[in-house]
């Protein structure tokens, strides 16, 4: 698939010809060939409509049944493609036509200088607009400013944690000598602004450190915050907390450069905590009829992540290299869970209960919905299971696979409805 000026990655399945693929869900990144940061809302799906919080139909492959766009926290954008089961075959091809919004309707690309030896280099440009100067060009070139009349912020970037455990992340600001601006940091979550002179988001603090600065300004005129104090002691999370940071002109003479973040366009990001995808038997039918046993199938990480193995060999990709190769060998890899559940019937006398199904790839649950900003979708599926029915009690084997943790915890289940019949 193409879309226009966008790089996107592939289904990612380890199977080969003959395997039957689960119902499931398969996210796919699409990014800015510039590296310009993307938003959800640019895109869409030829041919179909929005319904039920994505798009359906369309220009895509009849095993696909909707696609939800969301955004991810690094200016790509995730495209989660629901399909039904189906068998891979040599010939076969799964269509998916994105279509993106015309160039006009993007975002603008921030111009300014891109050379990093520059004075005024800009590293948040994607665009040189021929404003850049250098402290030794000749006089008369053209290319000269004077340093000491600069009043400008050219850039302005803060290091955003990966983690969700307390971390020191660097602030950049490049500038000219005569631009006076105070830099911010607000936890909106909180209601908290971070102080860079006692290192917290402390009001307290926050406020001495304030009252000081400004009976010092009243002496001796403002002063810009010194760079070696420009850093943040970001504290452990343990709920989703969102972040503004931007920079504020404090003279009449200063000017924010393009793309540089102030507070009526601040720069906006959110530190997320682990979240948790389990697997556990579940019945609606005849719930008071089964005891089922507590489930240990229990994966934990980061929102977005996506788990890969990290043995040499993988099964099934590697079944023919090393035939003794199993899926329970899987148990414990990175997103890999090799599990046995199981539950137990009492018909109390009056109902008796046999096997009428296996348990079958697609039998997993799908994904709870909800919305909201930023919001990614989890993604899971079950391989090589085995089912059994005996003495009443209901076994169910198999490898579970966590392809992407989500913005939330996911409960998924196994349906024993549809493996057992209660008469």
């Amino acid at each position: 698939m193409a879309v226009d000026n966008c790089n996107v990655t592939d289904f990612d399945y380890n199977v080969f010809q003959g395997d039957v693929v689960p119902a499931g869900i398969a996210n796919l990144t699409i990014s800015e060939i510039t590296g310009a940061a993307l938003d959800f809302t640019e895109f869409s799906i030829g041919g179909a409509v929005f319904s039920q919080g994505g798009w359906v139909g369309g220009n895509v492959a009849t095993e696909i049944t909707k696609v939800v766009f969301t955004n991810n926290n690094d200016g790509t954008v995730n495209a989660a493609v629901y399909h039904t089961a189906f068998v891979v075959n040599s010939y076969m091809e799964i269509r998916l036509d994105i279509d993106r919004k015309p160039v006009q309707e993007h975002p603008p690309i921030a111009k300014g200088c891109t050379d990093p030896n520059a004075v005024n280099y800009n590293p948040l440009a994607t665009s040189d607009d021929g404003s850049c100067f250098y402290v030794n060009d000749p006089v008369g070139s053209g290319s000269v400013l004077d340093v000491d009349h600069d009043f400008t912020v050219h850039g302005a970037e803060v290091e955003v944690p990966k983690e969700n455990d307390p971390l020191l992340g660097g602030v950049n600001v490049s500038h000219g000598s005569n631009a006076l601006f105070d830099v911010v940091l607000f936890d909106k979550t909180a209601g908290k602004k971070y102080d860079f002179l006692s290192g917290g988001f402390d009001d307290k603090l926050k406020s001495a450190s304030d009252n000081r600065r400004f009976q010092e300004q009243k002496a001796e005129g403002y002063k810009n915050i010194p760079s070696e104090l420009l850093e943040v002691n970001f504290p452990k999370v343990s709920a989703d907390t969102e972040y503004e940071f931007y920079v504020v002109p404090k003279s009449a003479g200063t000017k924010l450069a393009a793309g540089v973040p102030s507070q009526e366009q601040p720069f906006s990001f959110i530190r997320r905590i682990d979240t948790t995808i389990t697997l556990a038997l579940a019945t609606t039918s005849y719930s008071s009829n089964w005891t089922i046993a507590s489930s240990d199938v229990s994966l934990t990480g980061r929102p977005g992540e996506q788990p890969k193995a990290t043995s040499k060999l993988i099964w099934p990709r590697d079944v023919e290299e090393n035939p003794l190769l199993t899926s329970s060998i899987m148990d414990g890899q990175p997103g890999y869970k090799y599990f046995t559940l199981t539950a137990t019937f009492d018909g109390g006398g009056s109902k008796s209960a046999s096997k009428t199904s296996d348990a079958l790839n697609n039998n997993i649950s799908t994904p709870s919905t909800t919305t909201g900003e930023n919001l990614i979708l989890p993604s899971a599926y079950l391989a090589d299971l085995t089912t059994t029915f005996s003495a009443n009690v209901l076994t169910v084997k198999g490898l579970f696979k966590v392809d992407k943790f989500g913005s939330y915890n996911q409960a998924y289940t196994i349906d024993i409805d549809e493996i057992i019949t209660v008469t």
